[in-house]
């Protein structure tokens, strides 16, 4: 019975651990203000980021299209989101 309550008690400890870091992790995105989970720091988020996209422009050749590149038609549509 000693023993069901001690693994009842450490697996409390370790919900209530869990549910701390869960609560600490969940960030408010200032734009938006709405609330998101952070796993990883943001400096290793733009790090990652950063490597991608090199990788990607690497691997890609860029447009000099000014039709395909132009912007202005598409922000306004994505900005609304």
């Amino acid at each position: 019975m000693i023993s069901d309550m001690r693994k009842n008690g450490a697996f409390l400890v370790i919900v209530l651990v869990f549910l701390h870091f869960l609560g600490y992790s969940c960030k408010t995105v200032p734009i938006s203000g709405r609330q998101q989970m952070a796993f990883l720091p943001e400096s290793v988020l733009v790090n990652m980021i950063l490597t991608s996209y090199n990788e990607f422009l690497s691997g890609n050749k860029l447009s000099f299209d000014a039709v395909q590149t132009d912007m202005k038609e598409f922000l306004p549509e994505a900005m609304k989101y």
